[in-house]
């Protein structure tokens, strides 16, 4: 018992001033916006992912064929591209 108040976080009065030192912190260090569609990340993962070794080389082998029907993959390079780019 110090007389000392502890003041809470409360949303509606602190936000903007989160927001404010967020904003100066991105521009001092030169740092992106996370709040940008480019830099957004998927929060959720999907939920039928293969399970097993054999079942992921079956759904890359039917992506990949799918991506060289449609002209994504048209030669060795551009596969590897392909899969790079897929993580």
């Amino acid at each position: 018992l110090t007389g000392q108040l502890l003041q809470p976080y409360y949303d509606k009065a602190d936000r903007p001033r989160i927001d404010l030192f967020k904003k100066i912190t991105h521009y001092e260090y030169q740092l992106h916006d996370a709040e940008d569609p480019l830099y957004r990340q998927a929060i959720t993962t999907a939920k039928n992912l293969p399970k097993t070794v054999n079942e992921i080389k079956e759904t890359l082998d039917i992506e990949a064929t799918r991506a060289g029907e449609s002209g994504l993959i048209t030669d060795r390079q551009s596969r590897k591209k392909w899969q790079l780019d897929l993580g």
